[in-house]
């Protein structure tokens, strides 16, 4: 192969690899995102499992 060719390919790799790396840090962004709205989903969940007993002897005393 030539010497031009060999740049060539070699610059397609680095352009690769540098999009692959935004793309991992895009990605690592929308997990964090996840991850901090299902332990908001979470919190929702246990403090309304926490009332549902407290609702649950209101309706007996009625």
């Amino acid at each position: 192969m030539e010497e031009s060719a060999l740049k060539e390919i070699l610059h397609a790799l680095e352009l690769h690899s540098t999009r692959m790396e935004q793309k991992l840090e895009q990605l690592e962004g929308q997990f964090s995102e996840f991850e901090a709205r299902l332990e908001r989903l979470e919190r929702k969940i246990d403090s309304s499992t926490s009332i549902l007993p407290k609702q649950r002897k209101m309706l007996i005393y009625f």
